[in-house]
């Protein structure tokens, strides 16, 4: 879809918005310690060649070859992480529709 592609190409920085709170990264970092498989990954990192640790934080790579910070399913302040991510996509680009979000959030997470 063209205009999904066109919203995760353009749109403002998700990531400005989602981390600006500084318990958002301690929450993620907390969270991968339940998380099943990122706490996986992070006990045996070679084994998971995909994957990359800076400060803590456990990376992939999107579609465009760009690393996405890879989230835990984890709660922090009694909301899912992800949800915490999907809402501020919702804030930031509008309500474009499922694809243009999905799009939109996987340039820079990855859950």
């Amino acid at each position: 879809d063209p205009s999904a592609l066109a919203a995760s190409q353009n749109g403002p920085p998700l990531r400005a918005a989602v981390e600006r709170d500084p318990q958002f990264l301690t929450g993620v970092r907390v969270g991968y310690q339940t998380d099943a498989l990122c706490s996986k990954i992070i006990a045996a990192p070679d084994a998971y060649s995909s994957f990359s640790i800076d400060d803590g934080l456990l990376f992939s790579k999107n579609h465009f070859g760009d690393p996405v910070l890879v989230l835990p399913r984890s709660l922090l302040d009694g909301r899912s992480i992800p949800e915490i991510v999907i809402d501020s996509a919702h804030s930031v680009l509008g309500h474009l529709g499922f694809n243009k979000t999905a799009e939109y959030i996987r340039r820079w997470y990855w859950w």
